[in-house]
């Protein structure tokens, strides 16, 4: 998280921070949530956690659209954005109101985390700082479907495993974002 805060370099640079800071929170304060809340959401402390991470997800889509957004489109770029923050409300809407479930987090985060994947494996080929970026999601899409799937290992329950291979995944995107960062410095220098 503190690599989201420390650079002053704007755009495209600025919102890999705001994504690597999103993930982070995300994944901290799903650990907290399934270590110290066993009632999940039916305790009011639950409740708060389970929108953290509702909100530091839906902040990590925002960000990631933000990013393909900004290189692939010219014109339509606020178009894209806007119409992503009314389904970006929506989601929070419907977490808020109706139903706090993983699925309705996963069919909200799912598409737009695969489609990022795709993004990076399209930049890899014009640019392989890229490499780390798409490792870094291919390890977060891994953790995800572990954590659907209800993967166990001995004592290592599918949260459990889920929040260890993001760990790596997050360690890795570091490490990209500040590849591709670094790029975006010295190119627009």
């Amino acid at each position: 998280c503190v690599y989201a805060l420390k650079s002053s370099q704007g755009g495209r640079a600025r919102a890999f921070r705001y994504q690597f800071l999103f993930l982070g929170t995300a994944a901290l304060f799903g650990a907290i949530f399934h270590a110290f809340f066993p009632l999940k959401d039916a305790t009011t402390g639950g409740l708060v956690v389970w929108l953290l991470v509702c909100g530091s997800i839906a902040g990590t889509a925002y960000t990631m659209v933000h990013v393909m957004t900004e290189s692939l489109c010219e014109q339509p770029q606020r178009f894209v954005r806007r119409f992503f923050l009314v389904l970006l409300t929506f989601f929070l809407l419907v977490i808020i109101f109706h139903k706090r479930t993983y699925d309705v987090v996963l069919s909200f985060y799912a598409p737009v985390l695969v489609t990022y994947f795709c993004y990076a494996v399209y930049m890899l080929r014009k640019n392989t700082t890229w490499k780390l970026v798409a490792l870094g999601l291919f390890l977060s899409i891994l953790a995800g479907v572990l954590q659907g799937s209800g993967f166990t290992v001995g004592i290592l329950d599918h949260n459990t495993i889920y929040h260890l291979v993001q760990a790596a995944a997050l360690f890795v995107l570091l490490r990209g974002y500040q590849h591709v960062g670094g790029e975006i410095a010295t190119t627009s220098s």
